[in-house]
C-alpha cells in the first residue's frame, strides 16, 4: 500500500488527575463523526495496550503516522495505561481511518515530551509518499 502522509489534528491533555471519575474519556462515535464531517464511521477496534506495528513503513521515521500507540515508539515514553478506539467507514476504498487514544504517562513533562516528539515526526512526514507493507 502506498499512502501520502497527512498530519492530522490532535488534542493532547497533560494532567495530574488521580480520581477515576475525573479522568478524561474517549469521544463518542457521534462526536468523532461530527468532527470529521461524516456520519458513516463505525467503531471497528478497541485497544487496551500498546501494539506492535501493523506495517513495515518506509521511510522508517514515518512509522508513528501509520499506527497509533506503536509499542516500539511509545513504550520509551513510560506509558503505564492506554485506551483507544479505531473507526472506519464501511466500503472505504482509501483505507482512511480515525484512531483516538488516551495514554497515561508518569508526568505532565513526559506527556509534553512525547507530544513534541510526535509533532516533529508528523511534520517530517507531512506530504511525503510513505509505503506501508503489511
Amino acid at each position: 500500500m502506498l499512502v501520502t502522509a497527512t498530519a492530522a489534528p490532535s488534542i493532547i491533555m497533560a494532567t495530574n488527575r488521580s480520581a477515576a471519575a475525573n479522568a478524561p474519556s474517549l469521544l463518542s462515535a457521534a462526536d468523532v463523526n461530527a468532527i470529521v464531517g461524516t456520519s458513516d464511521l463505525k467503531l471497528i477496534d478497541r485497544d487496551t495496550q500498546l501494539r506492535d506495528s501493523y506495517y513495515q513503513v518506509t521511510p522508517a521515521e514515518c512509522n508513528a503516522i501509520s499506527t497509533i500507540a506503536v509499542k516500539e515508539l511509545y513504550s520509551r515514553a513510560g506509558i503505564s495505561a492506554i485506551k483507544g478506539e479505531t473507526f472506519f467507514a464501511p466500503g472505504n476504498t482509501q483505507h482512511e481511518r480515525v484512531v483516538q487514544t488516551l495514554a497515561e504517562l508518569p508526568s505532565a513533562a513526559a506527556a509534553d515530551k512525547l507530544f513534541a516528539d510526535l509533532i516533529a515526526g508528523w511534520r517530517t512526514c507531512d506530504g511525503k509518499p510513505t509505503r506501508a507493507i503489511a
